[in-house]
């Protein structure tokens, strides 16, 4: 029981690693255009 939600919290860690700088490059390229408007 304890173990599977130690996979799931796992798998969502994993998750946020892989969205997290997709996120910050999507922050970043919105703040660029920003700053030309």
């Amino acid at each position: 029981m304890q173990h599977a939600a130690l996979k799931q919290v796992t798998r969502r860690y994993q998750l946020l690693q892989e969205i997290w700088p997709n996120l910050f490059m999507l922050t970043g390229r919105f703040a660029g255009m920003v700053q030309y408007v």
